[in-house]
């Protein structure tokens, strides 16, 4: 079977240093360490790996002030603009059943169903266009807040009480895009979704990394996390 990298799937079976038991890959130039045994043929699997270092990316901001971090992101996409559109149907709609349409009073209380769904679907419009998630990291725990619309799931781990962070990689309902999330393994067994969807995972690991390097935690493998082949 042919040594690759994990990375980029260069070839990397004349590249191995026997002395440090580790290839350099000639493409990306990550080094990959390997297993005690490097004679032979060696599948995949038996690869020792460390994470790449990921760059901010392009949506991000991010500040450092003394030993404290925080990033921030938009929820912005052009997946908001057709909500929008959506919206204002739906608005419509709902505003002529209810105030046009000549009906007894319990007929019009059961419009109230499309105007409840428009309400909802309206809010969390406004959210996608205005709102950013904030995290805060020091060295006492991170802090993760939205705005500035309220927005459910925000959270505080304090580092006495976390683990190791690691991100998750699934697919959607259908199964045809692959997902990211970030969690948090904590002390006492449990595990937490700290962030939900993020579309390309060097979103998830860059927050991962940043803020495990703020609180100090070594990172390493908790189990189910992705790993190098994942980063596809």
């Amino acid at each position: 079977m042919q040594l690759t990298c994990p990375y980029c799937d260069k070839a990397v079976s004349a590249y191995i240093d026997t002395a440090t038991a580790s290839a350099k890959c000639p493409l990306c130039g990550k080094k990959i360490g390997l297993l005690d045994d490097i004679s032979g043929d060696i599948p995949k699997a038996q690869f020792v790996y460390s994470k790449p270092d990921i760059e901010m990316p392009k949506r991000f901001s991010f500040t450092r002030e003394g030993d404290r971090i925080e990033i921030s992101y938009r929820w912005f996409s052009v997946a908001y603009l057709i909500l929008a559109a959506i919206c204002l149907a739906v608005d419509s709609f709902a505003g002529f059943v209810c105030y046009e349409i000549i009906a007894p009073l319990p007929i019009k209380l059961i419009c109230l169903a499309p105007v409840s769904l428009g309400a909802w679907l309206t809010y969390y419009t406004a959210a996608g266009f205005v709102n950013k998630t904030f995290i805060r990291v020091s060295p006492g725990g991170m802090v993760i807040r939205y705005g500035p619309l309220p927005w459910p799931g925000e959270r505080a781990i304090q580092k006495s009480g976390l683990e190791q962070l690691f991100c998750l990689k699934k697919r959607t309902g259908k199964g045809r895009r692959h997902y990211y999330l970030l969690c948090a393994a904590m002390r006492d067994g449990s595990r937490v979704e700290l962030l939900p969807r993020f579309w390309s995972f060097e979103e998830a690991v860059f927050i991962e990394q940043q803020t495990e390097k703020t609180l100090a935690i070594e990172d390493r493998s908790t189990g189910g996390e992705m790993t190098p082949w994942d980063y596809v």
